[in-house]
């Protein structure tokens, strides 16, 4: 494979990536660029809403004592309940190695 034909992919016509249930774009997307500038401002707006929405549940869950994950109730000094908290706390142990929790630790 020469240099030349590892960047054709990037300067060929696609079409657009988007599905969203049966349907499928049929406009062509700019060399480079999974979708179509109609789609990729369609997308950001969905995305935005989504956004928000989730901002706005997370504000009232926690401005009414609730967790601001699942809705139970929280606990005092918490946004979140206690098997919220656990679950998080048990995830966020699995994720990162033990040089790594050391080092937040002693900071």
């Amino acid at each position: 494979m020469t240099i030349g034909d590892d960047d054709q992919w990037r300067t060929a016509p696609t079409r657009c990536s988007l599905r969203i249930k049966a349907w499928r774009c049929s406009r062509v997307a700019p060399p480079g660029r999974k979708r179509c500038p109609q789609c990729n401002e369609r997308t950001q707006r969905v995305n935005s809403r989504r956004t928000d929405a989730l901002r706005e549940r997370y504000a009232q869950r926690k401005a009414g004592g609730m967790c601001a994950y699942c809705g139970r109730v929280a606990v005092d000094r918490y946004a979140t309940c206690t098997d919220c908290r656990l679950r998080r706390s048990k995830n966020w142990y699995a994720r990162t190695r033990r040089s790594e929790r050391l080092e937040s630790s002693l900071v």
